[in-house]
């Protein structure tokens, strides 16, 4: 998968060249449970991910990889 949307990002132009699978593999992956770890951990609620959440996350990927 992550080859796969790196060889995308690369030919559309929408993704920096210079960004390889282990830097995509880090930002999308670890940051996403770093992300749900940091918001959610100390919580007794139960915890559901919210739609804002989700947006927010694509958003910092976005500008992460751009």
């Amino acid at each position: 998968i992550i080859r796969k949307v790196k060889e995308l990002g690369h030919e559309s132009g929408e993704l920096d060249k210079v960004i390889d699978e282990d830097d995509l593999y880090l930002v999308l992956f670890i940051n996403t449970i770093q992300y749900i770890n940091q918001h959610y951990k100390n919580t007794s609620k139960k915890v559901k991910i919210s739609e804002k959440d989700i947006d927010h996350l694509f958003y910092l990927f976005n500008k992460f990889l751009k």
